[in-house]
Order: structure tokens, then sequence, then C-alpha cells
């Protein structure tokens, strides 16, 4: 919504198509709907963390986006000395 400039019903349907597609893997045993809207409720004007951020503070998670290719895993350059 806020960095692609979304409308609230476009930002919706693309995370019910996620959901969707996570439901189909493992079997949600939540209210989607409702849980879409109280997460745009809560969005206002927050913007992502940045890729620094989410790295170091959510290490696990970082790992695990790299590892399904989300996020592009950093090439480690040698240094010659």
């Amino acid at each position: 919504m806020n960095i692609r400039g979304l409308s609230r019903q476009e930002t919706s349907d693309i995370l019910s198509t996620w959901l969707n597609r996570c439901d189909s893997i493992c079997r949600l045993r939540r209210d989607t709907d409702r849980e879409i809207n109280k997460a745009l409720d809560m969005v206002q004007e927050y913007l992502p963390l940045g890729q620094d951020t989410l790295k170091h503070k959510f290490a696990v998670l970082y790992t695990r986006l790299e590892e399904e290719g989300i996020v592009k895993k950093e090439i480690e350059h040698k240094v010659d000395s």
C-alpha cells in the first residue's frame, strides 16, 4: 500500500491470493478476510522493514526468505590482501 501506492482493495486482493496459496499447502485456521482487514487497518503510514533491519533483527526469518528465493542471497566478495 504505502510503497507501491496501491489501494486498499488492490492490497487486499494481493494478500487474499497469497493466503489462498498458503492455505492450499497448509490449512489456515483463521478468517483470512477479517485478518486482512485488521492488518490493513493497522498499516496507516508505516513503511516496511528495510532488508538490513530484517537481516539483523530477524535473522532466522531472513535466512528462510533467502532459502525460498524471496530475498536474494548475498554474494560474498573475497578481498585479496
